[in-house]
């Protein structure tokens, strides 16, 4: 077997392999001869077809077979002896067979880049850093008081923020459209979910009060027929409500879980889980710090198939139809995805230099900090170690935060203070 590779640009490779004609016809004739100790054919017993005919009847097919294996395993073959570690599928021309017989194809493919990483003792990184304040878990009960609020009837006007139970018609140029009229619907003033001008023109009417409002809806509104076009709602309203938050008593508490109804036990409980947020947070901001810092030293080729890859998993992974997207959406996504592979051959490459591995205590400690969060830690636990795959996927975790620290101990870091809020809410 012959094999030429010509570099036809940074990544891609042209390899033309050579078979010769001898392996190709000893396969067939083996394949054929096999074919002729059972064959049955009128006029001859059962294995007893000359030879002659079962190469007439079967030769095209046969050489057909074996020539689309000889290239599959040749070309695995050429690339073994070649060191070559192509990305993706080849794409395979085959050559007409000439009169020599023998087998001719070019095989045209990507390889990954060959890396030679900066140093990193020149690089900052700005490492954030955050507590959780007795002022934070305030705010969070505060949310949870929010979330379990009720609305209570009130005989006053209305303001923001407090929620109307409204009846409307609306109307274009003096006619109903569909769509356009409810009963007895909900709306709270200030939210902005309906269209400019509802909820402001609704700010201060009282139960049983009627009112007219003159609107127009967005150019850009969903419904194409309406986008555009003025429009009056005739509102009757029915109630007028304001938000009431429990109080924080041990009957609120217990509903939060919390059997004991003691507020401390809440307190603590909340910041435990606040500070697993948290953690999460300043993880995943000082990762892609230290990305983008590699990126910036590091200048990486990367395989355009190993994009497209990434490309199609991003789209399954968020339900995202790459045919339904404009080719803005579409460059833009496979930049992100070109970002994302470039730092994925980056961490693969300070994986290998420094025979990074993950030790099994700290695979077990992540995996009982994520099951932490369950009321049932251990079945969490036997569950992430019952599938391969699942641990996998945690050691994956938590060899990227191995990575991040071998960089954080190469570099410069700077600490960046910060808070809660900033970090978690952004």
């Amino acid at each position: 077997m012959q094999v030429s590779v010509e570099t036809t640009s940074v990544l891609e490779r042209r390899m033309t392999v050579e078979v010769p004609e001898d392996r190709i016809n000893s396969e067939v004739d083996s394949r054929l001869s096999s074919i002729a100790r059972t064959a049955r054919l009128d006029g001859f017993r059962a294995g007893k077809v000359p030879f002659s005919i079962i190469k007439k009847r079967h030769h095209s097919q046969v050489l057909q077979e074996v020539v689309g294996e000889v290239i599959q395993s040749t070309f695995y073959e050429a690339i073994a002896n070649e060191k070559l570690q192509p990305v993706g599928a080849p794409s395979i021309d085959p050559q007409p067979m000439g009169e020599s017989g023998a087998l001719s194809y070019t095989a045209v493919f990507e390889v990954y880049p060959e890396l030679t990483l900066a140093a990193m003792d020149e690089i900052t990184i700005n490492k954030p850093a955050a507590e959780i304040a007795p002022a934070d878990v305030d705010a969070m009960i505060d949310k949870v008081r929010n979330q379990k609020a009720v609305w209570q009837t009130v005989d006053r006007a209305a303001g923001n923020k407090d929620r109307i139970v409204i009846n409307f018609k609306g109307s274009i140029d003096g006619e109903e459209f569909a769509g356009g009229s409810a009963e007895k619907m909900p709306i709270e003033l200030g939210a902005g979910r309906m269209i400019a001008g509802f909820e402001d023109q609704l700010i201060g009417v009282v139960a049983s009060e009627e009112r007219t409002l003159d609107l127009s809806f967005p150019e850009e509104y969903h419904a194409k027929e309406l986008a555009g076009k003025p429009v009056q709602f005739a509102v009757t309203v029915v109630t007028v409500e304001e938000s009431a938050l429990p109080e924080i008593n041990d009957e609120f508490v217990k509903s939060l879980g919390v059997d004991s109804g003691n507020i401390d036990e809440l307190r603590k409980q909340i910041e435990q889980s606040m500070q697993l947020e948290l953690d999460n947070a300043l993880r995943s901001k000082v990762k892609q710090e230290v990305s983008e810092k590699l990126l910036e030293i590091n200048e990486v080729a990367v395989p355009k198939a190993m994009v497209d890859q990434d490309v199609e998993s991003s789209a399954k992974r968020t339900n995202t139809p790459l045919d339904q997207l404009t080719g803005e959406q579409r460059a833009k996504m496979a930049e992100m995805s070109k970002k994302r592979v470039a730092t994925g051959l980056i961490f693969s490459e300070i994986v290998k230099n420094n025979k990074l591995s993950v030790p099994a205590e700290r695979l077990r400690a992540e995996v009982e900090k994520m099951a932490s969060t369950y009321d049932e830690p251990e079945q969490v636990i036997a569950w992430y170690y019952g599938d391969k795959n699942r641990l996998s996927d945690v050691e994956g975790v938590v060899l990227e935060d191995m990575i991040v620290d071998f960089v954080l101990d190469a570099a410069k870091v700077t600490e960046v203070p910060s808070t809660f809020d900033a970090m978690v809410n952004v």
